[in-house]
């Protein structure tokens, strides 16, 4: 906050830390304590307009899109990154924090679920996903587009607020702790022991990826 002082111009903005780790480290624990500590703070103070969560790259679309499934008030949460570290030539980080507080205080932002703000773009964060591992416009809905722009710091929706097909909103402020489920990527000549050491080791569900066209089942 103190690196990005031009924020202040935008919104009275409170610090809440709730993790330090690499996004790589991120667990469904944290994962957990973010989104009831979003219900919280977010949703139950009037005061509050929105929120934006500061995120690793690596792991942010998954971050996002379960915020998007589980913070439940029309009050706009948006997650930001940076795709170029505060050492790097054209750092991003402070610009994306910038847009991110100005996006979340925008009423047009109201009742979209969860964000995506990097490079401009505004994304849903139930589409969004990490399309490169360098480019700083990495994050994309690619079949469904943005949601929006940000021009001279000032968001432009292209419609208004809808949400998206299929999404399902999930009540967590009861929930102690999210079940373990494996994904196993599936590939020539693969082994079902695999399958069965998940549930040995406390899997309570096993989703099956497969790349090739042949289904495996067990």
């Amino acid at each position: 906050m103190n690196a990005v002082p031009e924020m202040l111009d935008v919104a009275n903005v409170a610090g809440v830390q709730v993790t330090n780790v690499q996004s790589t480290d991120v667990t469904t624990d944290i994962l957990l304590d973010m989104a009831n500590t979003l219900n919280n703070v977010l949703c139950n103070d009037p005061t509050m307009s929105g929120a934006v969560v500061t995120h690793g790259t690596d792991t942010l679309e998954e971050t996002a899109f379960f915020l998007d499934a589980t913070v439940n008030c029309a009050k706009p949460v948006v997650v930001v990154g940076a795709m170029r570290p505060a050492s790097a030539i054209s750092a991003d980080g402070p610009f994306n924090l910038l847009q991110g507080v100005t996006v979340a205080v925008d009423k047009k932002a109201r009742n979209r679920g969860a964000m995506v703000v990097l490079n401009d773009r505004i994304v849903s964060a139930f589409y969004v996903s990490k399309t490169n591992a360098n480019a700083v416009d990495t994050f994309k809905a690619e079949e469904m587009g943005n949601l929006g722009m940000i021009v001279s710091n000032t968001p432009y929706f292209f419609y208004p607020a809808v949400e998206p097909t299929g999404k399902i909103a999930f009540d967590v402020a009861k929930l102690g702790k999210i079940p373990r489920v494996d994904i196993l990527y599936a590939y020539e000549d693969m082994q079902n022991d695999t399958l069965y050491n998940s549930i040995e080791s406390g899997a309570k569900g096993v989703v099956v990826c497969s790349l090739q066209s042949p289904v495996l089942s067990a």
